[in-house]
């Protein structure tokens, strides 16, 4: 009898226990949760780059296409809302006995809403603009072009490589956490992928 109502006790005090470890249990499992979900779509992206400097080095006037196809593989990310796509050609060309790989042409997403300040190099520069088409307008030829360092000695003159970049703003499930008020930082993380073809 005595060894009933002792686990009878034993259970109930199981229970009660539980219920104070589950909040402490439920506060370490959703960043852990959240992380794995970053670390996903960082994947995506970087597979999503490769894909795209692959098919942009095999493919002419076709940007808009080959972005629209990368978006379409990028679910469970909703790169409508939160992602960005670019394409960047670059020319290895000599100026002056010096070898500069300069950019000649860059296309970015057109159905995407999330447009990043950063990159590699970013139309809207030194007079250029963003044309409804989703090229890089008022480039200049490649003799004043900008000159950027990515693959800095490693083309030959007269070689053509393109840059794919992939950027996602990714919302956590906690998008902000509110210590000290409703000024807290916004801790969504931007992540970004790049490749070269």
């Amino acid at each position: 009898m005595m060894n009933r109502i002792y686990r009878s006790s034993a259970r109930g005090s199981a229970a009660v226990e539980f219920l104070f470890c589950l909040p402490l249990l439920l506060l370490l499992a959703f960043p852990v949760f959240d992380l794995a979900r970053v670390f996903q779509a960082n994947m995506i992206l970087t597979n999503m780059a490769r894909e795209g400097a692959n098919l942009a080095s095999r493919t002419l006037h076709a940007e808009q296409t080959i972005m629209d196809s990368l978006a379409a593989t990028a679910p469970p990310l909703d790169m409508r809302a939160n992602g960005a796509i670019r394409i960047t050609k670059i020319l290895a060309t000599r100026q002056g006995g010096i070898l500069r790989n300069v950019v000649i042409a860059q296309y970015r997403w057109q159905n995407g809403s999330y447009d990043p300040p950063r990159g590699v190099w970013t139309c809207g520069a030194a007079g250029t603009y963003w044309s409804s088409d989703g090229s890089c307008a008022g480039l200049p030829p490649p003799a004043s072009a900008p000159t950027i360092a990515i693959m800095s000695g490693a083309l030959a003159e007269g070689d053509v490589v393109f840059l794919v970049e992939t950027f996602y703003r990714f919302p956590l499930f906690f998008r902000r956490l509110q210590l000290g008020g409703y000024n807290a930082p916004d801790l969504d993380p931007d992540l970004y992928a790049m490749a070269i073809f």
